[in-house]
């Protein structure tokens, strides 16, 4: 069975993805993780709202390039953030 994913599929996995680690993130870094989820939710519901009601004339392709580019970097750098919070951690526990 070959399947691919569309554009808006894969928006949607991505977004999903962000949107669990924020949720999971909540147990060990709670002020983090909500002020993530909500830049995150602000985002989101902008372009999502631009992708569903204001893409005429091809301009979807834009709403989609701006969730894809911002959301991207959004995981890139709560992966860094928690990569170094947890390097941190172990280095302050061995002191």
């Amino acid at each position: 069975m070959n399947y691919q994913l569309t554009e808006e599929q894969t928006i949607y996995l991505l977004s999903f993805i962000t949107a669990l680690y924020f949720l999971l993130s909540f147990e060990y870094y709670k002020n983090w993780g909500k002020l993530n989820l909500l830049i995150f939710i602000l985002y989101t519901s902008y372009f999502y709202y631009g992708l569903l009601f204001k893409s005429t004339e091809g301009i979807a392709l834009g709403w989609l390039a701006f969730i894809y580019i911002v959301t991207g970097l959004h995981l890139i750098y709560i992966a860094i953030y928690t990569v170094a919070a947890f390097i941190y951690k172990k280095v302050m526990n061995k002191k």
